[in-house]
């Protein structure tokens, strides 16, 4: 077994020693890290927002002769080849960078960091290039240091984060963050009925593509938000009055999605239209889309809350005295229906199903 081993350890150091020491930079395009396989399983997608450089000068000194080295030659390229996984985003060597076969905009490192950003992981062999800074810019890297990289239980990690001084000299940080971007979303359809009964909520789904060359994320900070330009037609199933709906997948470049959501349209009878805009970070991103649509009478007997005593709201209780229990309050303006009229008391519903007793002072009828 221990001879099993120490072949393995010999064979892929062969092959790790042969790339990296030679200076045909299309032969490294070509092989491309053939050890390591993209797995999507095992990355992060989190915006850039750090360079973590990792000298591999050191890993190879002395013809990688010391046992630390080999051990750490053993996890680079027998470990790896096992979880299909490296930590790096990209090589550089003899001045040239090389990326990881599935490194794409914004696939932070298989490195699992508590920050809301990810880091660009750039393994380098002797001296740099003025190319990092093509990165830096490219990728809106603001931050730069150094570290080692070490597998603690099974899971990539970084060892000493310091800052970067020799091999960093001449890096150059990006003057602009990712929240700089600027992103173009197409609204290829907008689709819902033209019309609703007075009980309904219309279904609207909104089919949207990514313009932008950036990934738009998942998480709420800068993921993708359709708004009401009017705070109405509110429904429980926003996130908030001001935010219907917003992407829980990453969204890739050219990427397209559909979003479905209701709206809590008007229970009086006539047509009506809202605006709707969609924004990433802030800042719209694609062309106002309206709502159209007509709501049908089911002649339904309608009224106005206009609580007495000038009342924000009027109590809705659970029988007809004012000492039985309050189910909830409705704001003055608010639309109900008259299911049935006791003369003093009236037994309401809302248009979310809601029911109960209000006393007829709060109510004008329509």
């Amino acid at each position: 077994m221990k001879k099993s081993l120490q072949f393995l350890v010999v064979f892929f150091l062969a092959i790790f020693l042969s790339i990296i020491g030679s200076n045909n930079v299309s032969a490294l395009e070509s092989q491309r890290n053939p050890i390591a396989v993209c797995n999507n399983d095992v990355i992060f997608r989190k915006p850039y927002e750090r360079l973590v450089v990792v000298d591999l000068t050191q890993y190879i000194t002395n013809q990688a002769t010391s046992e630390a080295i080999q051990k750490q030659l053993f996890y680079e390229l027998v470990y790896i080849k096992e979880r299909k996984v490296s930590p790096f985003n990209a090589i550089m060597t003899s001045g040239d960078i090389v990326f990881h076969l599935c490194d794409q905009q914004d696939v932070s490192s298989r490195i699992e960091n508590k920050l809301d950003t990810g880091d660009f992981v750039l393994g380098i062999f002797g001296t740099s290039s003025d190319k990092v800074n093509e990165l830096l810019a490219q990728y809106n890297l603001q931050k730069i240091v150094q570290a080692d990289i070490i597998v603690v239980e099974g899971k990539y990690t970084y060892s000493e984060v310091r800052p970067c001084d020799v091999l960093c000299s001449s890096f150059i940080q990006s003057k602009d963050s990712w929240q700089s971007r600027e992103y173009k979303i197409a609204i290829s359809k907008v689709s819902h009925n033209d019309s609703v009964k007075q009980r309904e909520n219309l279904k609207v789904s909104v089919f949207i593509e990514n313009q932008s060359q950036y990934y738009i994320y998942s998480f709420l900070q800068a993921s993708l938000h359709i708004s009401p330009k009017v705070s109405s037609w509110y429904m429980s199933s926003w996130i908030s009055p001001s935010l219907i709906v917003t992407n829980v997948k990453d969204i890739v470049p050219t990427g397209k999605t559909q979003f479905d959501f209701e709206l809590n349209t008007p229970i009086v009878p006539g047509k009506y239209s809202q605006e709707f805009d969609i924004t990433i970070l802030g800042k719209k991103v694609a062309e106002t889309f309206p709502v159209t649509v007509t709501v049908q009478s089911e002649s339904l007997q309608l009224a106005t809350i206009r609580p007495r005593d000038n009342l924000p709201f009027a109590r809705v209780r659970e029988s007809q005295t004012t000492a039985s229990n309050e189910l909830f309050k409705l704001d003055s303006g608010e639309v109900i229906i008259i299911e049935k009229d006791e003369g003093a008391w009236l037994y309401i519903s809302t248009k979310d199903a809601r029911k109960g007793w209000m006393y007829r002072p709060n109510i004008r009828f329509n």
